[in-house]
């Protein structure tokens, strides 16, 4: 698998402000309606930024328990059974590079029809996505607190 082209992946969208948990959560539900089986959407931001609040979010939308979805740093990988396919919630913060993420198995779900994966820290695939993965930056603003989400061009298509 390849990653993006570096075309498409450096269209710059407009920032969506979430300047509040209804913000977020609204978010999440416009993204968990644009998904489908072999979808891969990764999650970057700074720590604290939102990304497992986003997927927990996403995963309220599916009717799914919040104790279900956690940040899957120490397992790096979490499945959940949301009928239609599975939700494979990845955290790669940990890893260090496209051959931690290989020997943890995930390049195995990467785009798989059964499955949407959502890739926190998606670094460490570099050259391992697919090239449609739709990525979503969160941004927290140090100085004003404020967030905001910059969805890549492949997502943003989705969410219009």
């Amino acid at each position: 698998m390849s990653q993006a082209p570096a075309a498409a992946a450096s269209l710059v969208t407009a920032p969506i402000p979430l300047a509040s948990l209804a913000d977020t959560e609204a978010l999440a539900g416009r993204i968990a309606r644009a998904l489908r089986g072999g979808d891969v959407l990764t999650l970057g931001g700074e720590l604290g930024a939102g990304k497992t609040t986003l997927v927990q979010a996403m995963g309220r939308h599916w009717h799914v328990d919040d104790g279900l979805i956690r940040s899957p740093t120490f397992s790096l990988v979490n499945v959940v059974d949301l009928g239609e396919f599975d939700l494979v919630h990845a955290d790669l913060y940990r890893l260090t590079g496209p051959e931690d993420v290989i020997s943890s198995g995930l390049i195995e779900l990467l785009g798989a029809t059964d499955c949407v994966c959502v890739v926190e820290w998606p670094d460490a695939a570099q050259g391992l996505l697919p090239p449609n993965t739709l990525g979503l930056t969160l941004r927290l603003n140090g100085a004003t607190g404020m967030r905001s989400a910059v969805p890549n061009a492949e997502l943003a298509a989705r969410l219009t």
